[in-house]
């Protein structure tokens, strides 16, 4: 496929009628994808783009709706990227999870919602490993809804070491997560609040 070094693997069930009542079921494996000649034009422009792949073996399911659920797994995925600009850098490796997209059955709400659950987390960042049991993350509509983030436990260092080397933030931001240098494991955490900014007191942990 697009003159990758190793095949990829489609299998693809429709019933019914196309365009007024169907299901399709999709199947799809890939080795260690290229991502980079299909993300280019999509990846900020400020940065300098060196590795993007990924293995993965994913199962989808849709209707004349659009799209029902997604699940797979993921890995051996390499992402390495440097600021042009400043002094940020990604080193992501060996990250692997097994995970499922789906419509939100507790949304309720008119509008379906969605819910990602990710689980066996692993990843090198900066050649060092981390790893999160567990993590749930449920996304409304709309943006007056309740945006729920939740992870069995979530390892305070790995999130400081990510943030500080990959994310652009002001100096007093910068400044104030590196004095604080936050250590120790937060279990059962549970972050929720709305896009729009309408929660009450903003978030809630």
């Amino acid at each position: 496929f697009n003159d990758q070094a190793s095949p990829s693997h489609l299998v693809l069930t429709m019933d019914g009628e196309p365009g007024t009542d169907f299901t399709v079921s999709i199947y799809a494996d890939t080795n260690d994808l290229d991502l980079l000649p299909f993300a280019m034009n999509y990846l900020p422009g400020n940065w300098t783009w060196q590795t993007a792949s990924a293995s993965a073996s994913v199962w989808v399911e849709l209707d004349q709706t659009g799209l029902q659920s997604l699940q797979g797994k993921l890995g051996n995925m390499q992402l390495q990227a440097i600021e042009n600009s400043g002094s940020h850098n990604i080193d992501l490796q060996n990250a692997a999870a097994d995970f499922t997209l789906a419509r939100d059955a507790s949304n309720t709400s008119d509008d379906d919602g969605w819910s990602l659950a990710m689980q066996n987390i692993a990843l090198e960042w900066q050649q060092t490993p981390w790893t999160v049991p567990s993590l749930q993350l449920q996304f409304p509509a709309n943006a007056t809804g309740e945006l729920t983030l939740k992870t069995s436990q979530l390892d305070l260092a790995m999130l400081d070491q990510i943030l500080g080397d990959a994310l652009p933030m002001p100096a007093d931001a910068a400044g104030a997560l590196q004095t604080l240098g936050p250590r120790g494991l937060l279990n059962n955490m549970t972050f929720a609040t709305a896009l729009d900014g309408s929660y009450a007191n903003g978030f809630l942990l």
